[in-house]
């Protein structure tokens, strides 16, 4: 039996089509951005679409995924309703180790595995360059969760 599709591709107001440099002529040329993905309703579960996802990070298919959409997909209907899940779903798309920070000044909640509130201080306090900064360690990627 062939699997359903993971998502169908659907489209949200802030789309725009990537063209020109530095797009041109790479496999983003002409594509969406962000890809938006609407999880397939057979996916019943949280575990169901974790299982899905490492399954096609497991052959390449989630970086092909990013580089043909400029690096951002969104998902819809992942049935993460908590940090937890969404971490889970962090862990699924195996894009490399997990977020570290390194001397952020901000101060931030740990909610789950690799997932933190993004800032709690004072709109007062100045936020300078930390783990976002060009270091030999900085992360190539970031993940949201709305």
């Amino acid at each position: 039996m062939v699997a359903p599709p993971l998502f169908s591709p659907f489209s949200i107001d802030s789309q725009r089509t990537l063209t020109g440099r530095p797009w041109a002529g790479t496999s983003a040329d002409g594509s969406a951005f962000p890809l938006a993905a609407q999880v397939d309703s057979s996916i019943r579960t949280l575990d169901e679409f974790v299982d899905r996802l490492e399954q096609l990070a497991a052959h390449d298919g989630l970086k092909s995924l990013l580089h043909q959409h400029g690096g951002a997909i969104l998902f819809r209907g992942t049935h993460a309703d908590d940090a937890e899940g969404f971490s889970r779903i962090v862990h699924a798309l195996q894009l490399g180790p997990p977020h570290e920070e390194l001397g952020n000044p901000v101060v931030r909640n740990v909610r789950a595995k690799a997932v933190s509130t993004a800032n709690e201080g004072p709109a007062s306090a100045p936020v300078f360059p930390h783990s976002c900064v060009p270091l030999p360690s900085a992360r190539s990627r970031s993940s949201s969760q709305c």
